[in-house]
């Protein structure tokens, strides 16, 4: 309390007490920063969290300018994909965080986000280019010891908009697959598979191959002897 001395003739014990300004924010950590392959946009990398003498101030963070802040969103604290990302295409992304405590401290922070790689699938058969003998092929893969399933697709183009089949296949070793219904005859086509390795995740697809249908003569008429029944 205020205190007023006009006279003082013994030592006095006088302790001040100051009360600090704001303090800026000084780090900022992430909880992970690595993200697999091929996972959809909008899957959380890691969460952030800042370290301030003021515990009691509320954060907010943005991206600050790294290179590719792009590839990345933020929703609260936590730090999402913005891209699905391809391991053999870019495998690292270098981004900046701001942290801000809402009273005017602000601090910046380099990250480099790591994507790992997620093993495809090695097609077998049929072979690239290749021209069939029949019109239900079967098509087989190698087994991948992670998988719990598989997704085949085959289409009429490249891009894989125009799909003939697009299955499901449970269980890791079910790599070959056979269509039930004949495929249309004479016709280029594209197959690819990847392995479901959780619920949620699957690999990288394999590589894409082409081929073309097999192109059979028609059924032959039968012209003698005339069907007599006996």
């Amino acid at each position: 309390n205020p205190r007023t001395d006009t006279n003082v003739t013994a030592d006095v014990d006088v302790t001040a007490n100051f009360t600090l300004g704001n303090q800026a924010p000084t780090d900022i950590t992430i909880s992970n920063s690595n993200v697999s392959e091929n996972l959809p946009a909008g899957t959380t990398v890691g969460t952030l969290t800042t370290t301030d003498a003021d515990i009691s101030d509320t954060y907010t963070y943005s991206f600050c300018g790294g290179a590719n802040d792009a590839s990345f969103s933020i929703a609260g604290n936590a730090l999402n994909t913005a891209a699905v990302f391809d391991y053999e295409t870019k495998n690292f992304y270098n981004i900046c965080i701001r942290t801000n405590d809402g009273n005017g401290g602000t601090f910046d922070k380099h990250f480099t986000i790591n994507v790992t790689d997620v093993p495809n699938v090695e097609l077998i058969a049929p072979t690239n280019g290749s021209t069939l003998l029949t019109n239900h092929p079967t098509f087989d893969w190698e087994n991948l010891p992670s998988a719990i399933g598989y997704n085949i697709q085959i289409a009429k183009n490249n891009t894989f908009t125009q799909f003939v089949s697009n299955v499901n296949l449970t269980g890791g070793t079910n790599s070959s697959y056979t269509p039930t219904t004949a495929l249309t005859a004479n016709t280029n086509m594209w197959w690819r598979v990847r392995a479901r390795l959780t619920a949620t995740t699957y690999s990288a697809w394999s590589e894409i191959r082409s081929f073309t249908t097999a192109n059979p003569p028609p059924a032959p008429i039968l012209t003698a002897p005339a069907n007599t029944l006996i």
